[in-house]
């Protein structure tokens, strides 16, 4: 049976991790003619190991920045110098994956029956996870662009991307054919996030009403995207985990929106600025440390808040953190209309507090991932 916490806990140890290593034959001859690889190396971030992408010549680099990929045979040879973790393929250009998380048991290699489904679905080249602990699907196609890029699925969770990001391979087959186009299962895919999102939202409707005040023109996770926009990013080396803490309460916290709205926003939005980029295992557990906090203001503040500027150096003092890089002192809101739109019930309400959240079960039920 699944546990939540598989790759976490293979993530978060005070020791080194030891990925799979990789079997450069098993990688699909498609995947292998791109000039799309990097590396990667295992680095301490806090409490737990990042997967950190590299150049041959050990230089970050960057699933956005095209400069700093190489071929395939030119990441083979330097990861055989034993100075690398791993190496890693950057989507787009055509090219999507579908990350399966904690679905897999490492020891025995027992593969939970939903994530099985999935692939199946998918019809495409899947590998296990250098973790042990879940599935990567490589696809021909693109993700809807107003979809979120991660539900919880199960005991586990589902992640699709299309660009911006790259995942790291092991060639371990897990369904050994080459990358193919895969509509249907993609289209299957994006109704189950719709429906989730959809059941979500109904279960929100149907809560009892805070008190809180709404007004007709405002979109609270438009607001607290055009807030976190103007916000400094997360710099290695420079109160890094302090900056994403920050960014994660300013969400959760000070505009009280659901764990899994500000996951996304941060992955989509704070994520890609930020050097070098987060793995969600941290972002993650970021969210949860900033929804879990005690401040002198009240929860959800920044809703009601008047035109401001950027946030200010007035937030180290109400969640007990630095905020580098910002000096203008007189902000305090966040950018946009002051109040709240009905929207926020329509758009937001399908996501859900932590705890307990499962598949989009009506998708399921009707055969989609059957």
């Amino acid at each position: 049976m699944a546990t939540i916490n598989r790759k976490r806990t293979f993530y978060s140890g005070t020791l080194i991790p030891t990925a799979l290593t990789p079997d450069f034959d098993g990688i699909p001859q498609s995947l292998r003619g791109e000039s799309r690889w990097v590396l990667w190396r295992l680095e301490r971030k806090g409490n737990s190991w990042s997967k950190v992408p590299r150049q041959t010549h050990g230089n970050a680099a960057s699933p956005a920045d095209p400069a700093t990929w190489s071929t395939f045979e030119a990441v083979r040879q330097a990861y055989v110098t034993g100075t690398f973790a791993g190496v890693g393929f950057a989507l787009g250009e055509g090219y999507a994956g579908i990350d399966i998380d904690n679905c897999r048991d490492a020891v025995s290699g027992v593969v939970d029956a939903w994530a099985e489904k999935i692939v199946e679905k998918l019809g495409s080249y899947a590998e296990v996870s250098p973790s042990g602990t879940g599935l990567k699907v490589f696809v021909r196609g693109s993700w809807p662009t107003d979809l979120p890029h991660m539900t919880p699925w199960e005991t586990g969770d589902v992640e699709v991307y299309d660009s911006g990001r790259y995942f790291a391979m092991t060639g371990r087959a897990f369904r050994n054919v080459e990358v193919v186009e895969s509509p249907v299962g993609l289209d299957a895919l994006a109704d189950a996030f719709r429906a989730w999102v959809a059941e979500r939202r109904v279960k929100k409707a149907k809560a009892p009403r805070t008190g809180r005040k709404c007004g007709p023109s405002a979109d609270v996770e438009l607001r607290a995207r055009q807030y976190l926009a103007a916000c400094p990013f997360s710099v290695s080396g420079e109160h890094g985990h302090d900056q994403l803490l920050w960014a994660a309460r300013i969400l959760v916290y000070g505009f009280d929106l659901p764990i899994r709205v500000a996951l996304d926003i941060l992955q989509t939005d704070f994520n890609p600025r930020c050097d070098p980029l987060w793995p969600m295992a941290d972002l993650e557990r970021k969210v949860r440390e900033g929804d879990a906090g005690q401040f002198d203001k009240p929860r959800g503040w920044l809703l009601d808040a008047p035109n401001a500027n950027a946030p200010t150096r007035h937030c180290t003092k109400l969640f007990g953190i630095p905020e580098p890089g910002v000096t203008d002192a007189t902000g305090g809101g966040a950018p946009g209309d002051n109040a709240v739109s009905h929207l926020y019930s329509q758009v937001h309400s399908g996501f859900s507090r932590p705890g307990g959240v499962g598949a989009p079960a009506g998708v399921l039920q009707q055969g989609k991932y059957q």
